[in-house]
């Protein structure tokens, strides 16, 4: 008898060592399992409404959430009967929901030899679905009082819990309602953890069925249930033949019971651990409180004859913070449930979702073309694309960037940023650059970004540096033919800026006096100014000295004739009428040191040829918003004549020359749209971008969308939607007003050809930027390019001053022009 003793108590020491060994066993492979976890947010767009007539997509919520179920399903095949699953248990992953600063987030999370069976699984079923390696996910950053309970079957698995199919609209909405009315600062999490399992849980399920028939009811604790209804199933088998029972008729409830129960052993099943916390800063009672509210949810999985899910209290929340931390399945509580109820549960959410707080994918990720530019040193980076955990740089060729660019995006969603990046990969490959900046701050950014052998190269244009300014004069020529386009474009400036709706302020009889009287300030020796045509009206000796520079008999008559012949009473009121439109400029000590310069500080055809850097800082906040209106037009104006000077030379001589406008509809006049029709063959490649259609003229607005080869589009207006939603087939207005900040969809021209629209996500530059470089940059194109005011003015004084025939020289101007 001591005997029987002694060695059922050194069995029993035994089993315990070997308890022991083996607990201490998997709370080491539990911690390094922790450490390769990868954590994905998935994201999925959440849809328009419910299906209209002729869309595609699901038609119910029961058929949206078929699709979680097909895709729970895949990973039954990560069973393995092995001794190391044995030991350890097959292969865990956790379906996730997080609620934390007012946002519900889904995850999933695995070891990361699944992350790629995850991701091919989720893009197999949701398409559309953006996953992401996730940082932002901890909800125990700080002491926080915690609350934490289980979730189980209440009976054998075998008896299912009330799924979708039986309910009126989906289960997902009633717990992320839940999760959405939290407290402030209050986190909760809901984890689901699954685990493949053997088909012979089927069996079991087969016997319930059975029991249900022969009226044997239900059996509430899981392990002697199983027991039970395996004897009866055997029994049943050796006696079938034997006993001869009436048949038995059954109610329509326990036929609705049968029906379940097979339905349930007819899918594919999983070990289950649900697990619901809770983490509040102000007290363990609020926690409390919340766990309550939040586990009333689970009372709709309730089938009374059936089964359903019971909360089971947490006496160690330490220890259940470190489960849930480390995903680790407990053998207890644990239920088998199917993948219509896993799904019923968990499933990433649905047009059919009403719950606010929601953190949806906003816009559609779309994948790049296949046949996208490679690395080259011609090429520029646009972006890049992340699609499916891929990331690769968008590129384009030289020739395409010559058939212009065009950006349309709210302000604040990374235009500018596009354009930075753009911007220093061409003045590091050596590429002649002009950016003009509406805003100021990009170019004191690209400044400290230009390497010092550049530096010379530098032409920083600041009119709000009036110490030294920079000369630009509209009227100034090289040839003949030049004239007429000059005279065109300033009246074309000026009904912009006075009479943008052709109402008539500006009118015909302005157009015809200001082209005979910018003609006849052009014809003076050192030449004329925009600001010499108001004193070429009101002065009379200044008028009859420039005169008989003027050779064009047309031009002469205009003032011997015409003007000789009209009544002093009709010339005094187009005096003031005319003059008026100049005394904004000529009243303006910034403005008229610049445009009153009667030689340009700089020349355009220079910078285009010689690949110079021109920064065209024009800073609405320290200039005015008109005054930036006016040098920006005028300084495209300048480019234009520049470009197209360049007809006498050979096209394939043409240095290519990127002119990038930010905001570029408060710069162009009408003859833009010359521009962007002819201005490829003059290798001066557009880059341009503004914030909505409606800022451009209707004219200017087919011109960009007819000839820019290469479209973008960042988060836009519903009515821009409506319209650029047509040049990007395939993508919705619902993507493009939801697109987030530095994400794009771009149509890229490739090879002369567009491809489809694809997702771009802008790139931030990432060179160290040199603040001192930069200022000594700024600091010598002033001193190089830029005057003394004093002078400056001393020569606009002096310019006016009539000097007597017999004395008259010309010291100060260059000799007349040829043409």
């Amino acid at each position: 008898m001591l005997t029987l003793v002694l060695i059922i108590i050194f069995s029993a020491l035994i089993v315990l060592g070997a308890v022991a060994v083996r607990t201490r066993r998997l709370e080491t492979y539990a911690l390094e399992s922790a450490q390769n976890l990868v954590v994905l947010k998935v994201l999925v767009p959440k849809g328009i409404g419910k299906q209209e007539e002729g869309e595609t997509g699901p038609k119910d919520f029961r058929e949206a959430m078929s699709v979680a179920e097909q895709f729970l399903t895949a990973f039954s095949s990560l069973y393995e009967a092995s001794l190391e699953h044995f030991l350890y248990g097959q292969e865990t992953i956790s379906l996730e929901l997080v609620a934390k600063d007012q946002r519900i987030t889904f995850f999933l999370i695995a070891p990361q030899r699944l992350q790629s069976l995850i991701e091919r699984q989720l893009t197999s079923y949701y398409p559309d679905a953006e996953i992401e390696p996730s940082q932002d996910f901890r909800l125990f950053e700080a002491p926080l009082h915690c609350a934490g309970a289980y979730f189980a079957t209440k009976k054998n698995y075998s008896y299912p819990i009330r799924t979708y199919k039986e309910l009126e609209s989906d289960p997902l909405n009633a717990l992320t309602n839940s999760f959405s009315k939290l407290p402030i600062d209050v986190r909760a999490g809901l984890q689901v953890l699954i685990r493949p399992t053997s088909g012979r849980w089927r069996e079991r399920v087969t016997a319930a069925a059975q029991a249900v028939a022969e009226g044997k009811g239900t059996t509430h604790n899981h392990w002697f249930s199983g027991l039970i209804l395996s004897i009866l199933s055997a029994l049943r088998s050796q006696n079938e033949n034997k006993t001869e029972e009436a048949t038995r008729r059954l109610t329509p409830i326990q036929e609705e019971m049968m029906k379940r129960i097979q339905e349930k052993g007819s899918r594919v099943g999983f070990h289950t651990q649900i697990r619901l916390i809770v983490a509040s800063p102000n007290s363990q009672e609020e926690s409390q409180l919340v766990l309550k509210d939040i586990a009333s949810a689970f009372s709709q999985y309730t089938a009374p004859e059936l089964n359903f899910l019971r909360r089971i209290k947490v006496s160690n929340v330490k220890l259940f913070l470190a489960d849930y931390i480390l995903r680790r399945f407990r053998s207890f509580p644990k239920s088998l449930l199917s993948t219509e109820e896993l799904a019923s549960i968990y499933h990433l959410p649905n047009q059919y979702i009403e719950t606010p707080n929601i953190e949806w994918l906003m816009a559609r990720v779309l994948p790049p073309p296949a046949n996208f530019p490679k690395e080259d040193a011609e090429t520029v980076i646009l972006g890049k694309s992340v699609y499916r955990g891929q990331e690769k740089h968008i590129r384009i060729k030289t020739d395409d960037r010559r058939r212009h660019l065009y950006a349309i995006g709210k302000t604040g969603v990374g235009k500018t940023t596009f354009f930075t990046h753009e911007i220093e990969q061409d003045i590091l490959a050596g590429r002649g650059v002009c950016y003009i900046d509406p805003n100021g701050d990009a170019v004191n950014e690209i400044l400290e970004l230009i390497p010092k052998e550049r530096a010379e190269d530098v032409i920083l244009f600041d009119p709000s540096d009036t110490e030294r300014p920079m000369g630009l004069n509209m009227l100034e020529w090289k040839r003949a033919e030049d004239r007429d386009f000059l005279v065109s474009e300033w009246l074309e400036i000026f009904y912009k800026l006075f009479d943008p709706n052709r109402t008539g302020m500006v009118g015909p009889q302005f157009e015809h006096w200001g082209r005979n009287a910018s003609l006849t300030v052009m014809a003076r020796p050192g030449g004329g100014t925009l600001i010499d045509i108001p004193l070429l009206i009101t002065d009379d000796a200044f008028r009859e000295d420039t005169l008989q520079y003027v050779t064009d008999p047309v031009v002469r008559a205009f003032w011997e004739q015409q003007m000789a012949k009209t009544a002093d009473f009709h010339k005094s009121e187009m005096y003031n009428y005319f003059i008026s439109k100049f005394g904004r400029f000529m009243t303006n000590d910034l403005v008229r040191n610049i445009i009153g310069q009667s030689k340009s500080s700089f020349d355009f055809r220079e910078v285009m040829d010689q690949g110079k850097i021109l920064l065209v800082n024009l800073s609405k906040g320290k200039i005015g918003e008109a005054n930036s209106f006016l040098l920006g037009m005028i300084l495209v104006s300048k480019i234009q004549v520049a470009a197209f000077q360049r007809a006498d030379i050979p096209e394939e001589e043409r240095r290519d020359f990127y002119l990038y406008v930010d905001e570029f509809q408060n710069f162009t006049t009408d003859t833009f749209k010359t521009i962007l029709s002819e201005a490829r063959k003059y290798r001066l490649n557009l880059n341009i971008t503004n914030q909505y259609i409606a800022q451009l003229p209707e004219e200017i607005r087919d011109a960009v969308i007819g000839n820019a080869g290469t479209l973008l589009s960042f988060r836009i207006g519903a009515a821009d939607a409506e319209f650029m939603a047509k040049e990007f087939p395939n993508i919705t207005e619902h993507d493009l007003v939801n697109l987030t900040f530095a994400n794009a969809y771009i149509k890229l021209l490739i090879d002369g050809t567009p491809t489809k629209p694809f997702s771009l996500r802008t790139i931030k530059t990432a060179s160290p930027r040199h603040a001192e470089l930069g200022a000594a940059i700024k600091q010598l194109s002033r001193l190089k390019y830029g005057k003394d005011h004093e002078q400056v003015e001393r020569e606009i004084t002096n310019r006016r001053r009539v000097i007597p025939a017999n004395k008259r020289h010309i010291p100060d101007f260059p000799p007349a022009r040829e043409g």
